[in-house]
């Protein structure tokens, strides 16, 4: 039950940030994040339907493949950040040895995983953009410019897994 209240969450949780649109705001009388848990579950079964596909097990592969990627990619800013505080702030050498760990670990890991897959997620991410933008309209300059890159970067990609320049 847990695995499938945390899209939600996540969805109504990042909408109070306003990095998702209003109608994910929205809870049922039960205090439960109701248009998120909607969106999820149509989600969901869009998925389960496309495995009982033969023709698209291959388009699911690349799909959670990418997805795990993502996850990697959010891993490696997460410790970044912390890296940054472990030197910026006055944290301890304890924090300072972790971050450097966990910093090193992520890109490791991404590595390992292939850089062709970490450079083909910038595609999820692509399509996360206008989310984003249905949630906050007003870009900072720098925030349009990652759009660009990471927009740029999914579209190059794309090309490149049509023509076999990427594998899965």
């Amino acid at each position: 039950m847990s695995w499938f209240m945390i899209g939600p969450e996540i969805a109504y949780v990042t909408s109070m940030d306003h990095a998702m649109p209003k109608p994910f705001k929205l809870v049922n009388r039960h205090n439960v994040p109701g248009f998120a848990l909607i969106i999820y579950t149509l989600i969901m079964q869009v998925l389960l339907m496309v495995l009982l596909l033969p023709q698209l097990q291959t388009a699911y592969t690349i799909a959670y493949t990418l997805a795990t990627t993502t996850t990697l990619v959010a891993y490696l800013l997460s410790s970044l950040y912390g890296l940054k505080l472990a030197f910026k702030e006055s944290y301890g050498f304890g924090f300072k040895i972790v971050a450097l760990i966990a910093s090193a670990y992520a890109i490791y890991t991404l590595f390992a995983t292939g850089i062709e897959y970490a450079f083909a997620s910038a595609i999820i991410f692509s399509l996360g953009i206008p989310v984003y933008l249905a949630a906050k309209p007003k870009m900072r300059k720098y925030e349009k410019a990652i759009a660009l890159v990471i927009g740029l970067a999914g579209i190059l990609a794309l090309i490149m897994i049509l023509r076999g320049g990427i594998n899965f």
